[in-house]
């Protein structure tokens, strides 16, 4: 069992599987503040499924076809507030900034309405209803609302995390250039280092990822999301045992989410332990379903 740094030679080795547009959703996505957007994956329309889903459906051609891979709040589709950089006075802000919390993306959408069509450059409105589309999957509606946010302000906190987060599938390149832009400003935004890691990941520099995350750490040491993104950067990189040694105690708390369990199988995996990433899964898939998603993510030469 061969262990690959380069995680796009690896991902190209399954057919249908497009490394750069399915294994985001692996990695957990800081969203806000409000730690409600911390569960797993980039804000993708998909983002709903596992990690080892995400290859198998990949792999079958069956995208989300598997209820048991659904999360009651993937990385990407958590519900959460708006990012609490958007700033401004305005009181309708504040209103939409408390929906966004509560777990109300429609509520904000309409808040933010009333306040863009008396101020169509409001920036802190364009950035948390850029938000609101993002929770709801509008993604394209809501890349509109964060470039009309960056235009006004380019340097924009919100405006360049919430595009940076849509980019990470499609540019991670991009994506990584508006996390730097957030940390010119907020060097310890533990939100920006965290997406930053994952793009760094996805453009293959795990070691310049795996530093983001330590950074995150630094700030946070008890964050599991960040402690999860490092094990599966470990992972593709190289170092397993490392990577077993993080997730591990994650993975095996009661409290676990399937994503998790799910990044601990495919972890598993690329370890070579092909028969315990069986029995991580098995709760959740059928046993043809089972030996699938490990084919999927297994580095079997």
């Amino acid at each position: 069992m061969g262990q690959r740094a380069d995680s796009g030679r690896y991902f190209r080795r399954f057919p249908g599987v497009e490394w750069k547009k399915d294994l985001p959703r692996c990695w957990h996505v800081r969203q806000n503040d409000s730690g409600l957007g911390q569960c797993s994956g980039p804000k993708l329309k998909a983002a709903k499924m596992s990690s080892m889903g995400n290859l198998l459906n990949a792999n079958n051609g069956t995208r989300g076809m598997l209820p048991a891979l659904l999360l009651a709040a993937a990385l990407a589709g958590c519900s959460g507030g708006a990012n609490n950089t958007a700033g401004g006075s305005d009181a309708g802000i504040a209103v939409a900034t408390a929906a966004m919390s509560a777990g109300s993306p429609r509520v904000a959408l309409q808040v933010t309405q009333g306040i863009l069509d008396r101020a169509p450059d409001n920036v802190p409105a364009l950035i948390v209803r850029g938000d609101a589309l993002t929770q709801l999957n509008q993604n394209d509606e809501a890349i509109v609302a964060y470039e009309a946010a960056l235009r006004k302000d380019p340097h924009s906190v919100g405006g360049n995390l919430g595009l940076g987060r849509l980019r990470l599938a499609t540019d991670p390149a991009a994506a990584a250039t508006m996390f730097r832009e957030v940390l010119a400003a907020e060097p310890n935004n533990i939100h920006a280092l965290t997406n930053l890691g994952v793009a760094l990941d996805l453009l293959g520099d795990h070691v310049a990822a795996q530093s983001d995350y330590h950074r995150a750490l630094n700030n946070d040491p008890n964050d599991q999301g960040v402690q999860v993104n490092l094990a599966l950067s470990l992972a593709m990189s190289g170092d397993s045992a490392g990577a077993l040694r993080l997730i591990e105690p994650i993975a095996r708390d009661k409290g676990a989410s399937t994503k998790v369990r799910h990044n601990y199988a495919a972890i598993l995996t690329m370890a070579g332990r092909r028969a315990d990433a069986a029995k991580v899964l098995k709760d959740d898939l059928s046993p043809e379903d089972t030996n699938r998603a490990i084919a999927a993510s297994s580095l079997t030469t």
